[in-house]
């Protein structure tokens, strides 16, 4: 069981590999395909991390433990590394937990968990990945090692969160304006108040369709769900959404539920410049001056990594 004083039993070996870039891959197990990550950040290891011995009657990891940091990972590492990201709040509620609000490269307000099983609110970790934010909160926020396996497990024990917390700098190794900060206790607030958007949602069966593509909702795991938050809480494809609003705009009509009629014109949070998307998830980027930014599949750079000049400080 790895304490303050054992990190060296997963230490790295010191030595600069060269990086090749590779076209992705949807096996996370596949031969070493290399994502231009800088060599500080590097995961790849010369074999896999072993499983800490287990002591009879102690505590049990929650998840099969992850002996290697996975291609998907090492993505998604990528995308912190080229991407922005802003700690929005962090708040500690026990011994071996803590809660962290995060902003995406997008404007988008994600809400984190971390104890022994971490857990983000995003769609990617919702689909069963370890997400890009979990990741900025573990190795920026907590200055967890990259050389180290617990970023990257989907549990943790008790006894490797404790040392986590224990070794974490007690301020935010990432500065994040005070704009950004206190719009988020602003809207954390007013959520306590209104309660959770997402809770109208209907639950969604396997045989639901989408009322406009006629494809099942959950055939693709991936693809984002968009629902009526007005009256009915019925959901629809997210890119289906799109084609039908621009449909009705072409004629000059208001968007409005495929199922009950109802306007769906985006509401406007109190807080200015905040908005509620479709699926129920705050948006800050109007209100702490996100330009717009593309938000579709991720397209990894294929040329030599710029990663000397990557940036996460604050917004100014």
């Amino acid at each position: 069981m790895p304490t303050d004083d054992s990190h060296s039993d997963y230490s790295y070996q010191d030595e600069f590999t060269s990086y090749q870039p590779t076209h992705p891959t949807g096996r996370s197990d596949a031969t070493p395909s290399r994502w231009p990550v800088h060599p500080q950040w590097d995961p790849e290891h010369d074999g896999p991390f072993p499983a800490p011995p287990h002591q009879r009657g102690g505590e049990k990891r929650k998840a099969r433990w992850r002996p290697k940091c996975s291609v998907k990972v090492r993505e998604r590492l990528h995308r912190v590394m080229t991407q922005k990201l802003w700690l929005a709040g962090r708040d500690r509620v026990g011994p071996l937990c803590e809660k962290f609000g995060v902003l995406g490269n997008t404007g988008n307000l994600y809400n984190l968990v971390v104890d022994q099983s971490p857990r983000c609110d995003c769609p990617d970790w919702l689909n069963g990945y370890v997400c890009k934010h979990l990741l900025f909160v573990f190795i920026k926020v907590l200055g967890v090692s990259p050389k180290l396996p617990w970023y990257f497990q989907k549990a943790l024990l008790s006894t490797e969160v404790e040392n986590i917390f224990s070794t974490a700098p007690e301020a935010p190794v990432v500065p994040t304006s005070a704009l950004v900060r206190s719009i988020y206790a602003d809207v954390k607030s007013q959520s306590k108040a209104s309660g959770d958007l997402a809770s109208r949602r209907k639950p969604i069966g396997e045989e639901d369709d989408c009322p406009i593509c006629y494809d099942k909702l959950l055939s693709e795991p991936a693809q984002d769900l968009m629902f009526c938050d007005k009256v009915c809480g019925n959901s629809w494809h997210a890119e289906c959404h799109h084609k039908y609003a621009k449909h009705l705009n072409l004629q000059g009509k208001n968007m409005i539920c495929v199922y009950c009629r109802s306007d769906l014109k985006m509401p406007v949070s109190r807080v200015a410049g905040t908005r509620i998307t479709g699926d129920g998830r705050i948006n800050l980027a109007a209100a702490v001056g996100i330009p717009y930014m593309y938000s579709g599949p991720y397209v990894p750079p294929h040329n030599n990594f710029l990663l000397h000049s990557v940036s996460l400080s604050g917004l100014s």
